[in-house]
């Protein structure tokens, strides 16, 4: 009857610190694996409103799927840099906003590389989680992006983006 009674407790005693232990999970929370899709539009505004050195703030904004914020809804706009005549760098800011209206914030870098032949641009690089709204107030992480634009003669461009990774809220 001890031995039966001492093995339920020590059982007991190692589920809780078992499941205690898993919940705590990273220094600020969770770390979640995180994928999402969206479709949207990129286009270049003239105002500058960032003030950026080529004349010209890039704006882009879509609507998606996303693990951890179901449909959501995304901005963002950045400064460009080129490297060469077909290729750059973007540097910016993304606020992805689920339906309940809690905010997912980062900043990115991205490369990318314009296809004369196919008229689309490759776009790769992360977005570095720093924040939010909601469930997601000190949240971080990264997510590495895999985006295509497709462009056209007029503004704007159909954007197709990817996003995958860890955030942790």
């Amino acid at each position: 009857m001890f031995r039966r009674l001492m093995a339920v407790v020590g059982a007991a005693t190692l589920l809780v610190f078992t499941g205690a232990t898993s919940a705590l999970g990273a220094a600020n929370g969770t770390d979640r694996p995180f994928g999402a899709t969206a479709s949207g539009k990129i286009f270049y505004d003239a105002s500058n409103p960032l003030g950026c050195d080529v004349g010209f703030t890039t704006v882009l904004n879509a609507a998606g799927q996303a693990s951890h914020l179901g449909r959501f809804t995304l901005s963002g706009q950045h400064c460009e840099y080129y490297t060469s005549a077909t290729s750059g760098v973007s540097v910016g800011t993304m606020t992805l906003t689920a339906a309940n209206r809690d905010q997912v914030f980062g900043t990115y870098r991205t490369t990318w590389v314009f296809d004369g032949e196919t008229f689309t641009v490759s776009v790769t690089g992360d977005l570095i989680v720093e924040g939010g709204t909601g469930r997601f107030t000190h949240a971080t992480g990264t997510l590495a992006q895999d985006h295509t634009i497709t462009v056209t003669p007029d503004q704007p461009w159909l954007l197709q983006m990817g996003f995958e990774g860890a955030i942790s809220y």
